[in-house]
């Protein structure tokens, strides 16, 4: 069920100019992340890298504790994770990520927002950008300005006439591990 209500992120018109302005910087952060497929989630304060095949299954770099290993075998440098902090600080982004059920696209978080559901779980908004490698054609609506979904959902938007390049907005519920 979808409900009109104000919203404490960004509007799709808001997005989309940013958009428009920085493009050049968005492509380049998603060459980035193609070179560097093997992070599934770039934030400012940390990098998570799948281990595949061995323990644990993820590498958390964080930026408060000497890293595990070494750069040449983690293939992830400080150099590199401070041009993703840059761009995230430039473009004013939380980071970017990638989600299962979508393994092609690549998630660049603009705003969240949480709220307690039962004083366990958390409802949890996210909107950004999203580049998709293959063409989107389920859950595609023409505004994501003021929804209020209540029920796990992604929707998305076309951004303009950009090949791969969605507006996204997903409500997700969050548990404490």
């Amino acid at each position: 069920m979808l409900i009109g209500t104000s919203s404490p992120h960004s509007s799709d018109s808001a997005l989309i100019k940013k958009f428009s302005e920085n493009e050049s910087d968005f492509n380049r952060l998603m060459k980035m992340a193609g070179e560097d497929a093997k992070a599934s989630i770039i934030r400012m304060g940390f990098v998570g890298l799948e281990n595949k095949g061995a323990w644990p299954p993820a590498i958390y770099l964080d930026e408060d504790k000497v890293w595990p290993r070494s750069e040449s075998e983690l293939g992830f440098s400080q150099q590199r994770w401070d041009e993703y902090r840059r761009l995230f600080k430039k473009l004013h982004l939380h980071g970017i990520n990638r989600k299962h059920e979508m393994p092609d696209a690549v998630f660049f978080t603009v705003s969240m927002d949480f709220s307690s559901l039962d004083g366990y779980e958390e409802a949890v908004t996210e909107k950004g950008y999203v580049y998709s490698a293959r063409e989107i054609h389920g859950s595609l609506t023409g505004s994501l300005d003021g929804l209020k979904i209540n029920r796990p959902a992604m929707f998305l938007k076309r951004l303009n006439d950009r090949d791969h390049w969605y507006l996204f907005y997903e409500w997700s519920v969050s548990k404490p591990d």
